[in-house]
């Protein structure tokens, strides 16, 4: 493998943790906005389950640090790439789908 085949696969894999994580943070918010209903339609008390709701929100706050932590890391990549004049263009590392041209995947991954 040469440099600029390490420098494709790396930012691939990159691109693809971000991706990660910003899906597991819309999923953790999603939770962390349903739990205030759930309570209520399960007739609990506020106080009941508070423990529940700082857990949630502070799972935000570590995804958060994470994300940050490999956006770091994506510009530290970046930084090394710049200075190993190693050129690379987005159609080298980002493989176009269907959310890439701003279409829509619906049921049995046809597009709409």
């Amino acid at each position: 493998m040469d440099r600029t085949d390490v420098a494709e696969r790396t930012a691939r894999l990159i691109i693809e943790l971000e991706d990660l994580l910003d899906e597991t943070l819309n999923k953790s918010g999603e939770l962390v906005a349903f739990l205030p209903s759930a309570r209520k339609e399960a007739g609990l008390s506020a106080v009941f389950g508070q423990q529940v709701f700082e857990r949630a929100g502070n799972v935000i706050g570590h995804l958060m640090d994470a994300r940050r932590a490999v956006v770091d890391t994506h510009n530290g990549c970046e930084a090394v790439r710049r200075k190993l004049r190693i050129t690379m263009t987005p159609s080298d590392v980002i493989k176009p789908t269907a959310e890439h041209v701003g279409l829509e995947v619906i049921n049995g991954d046809k597009v709409a």
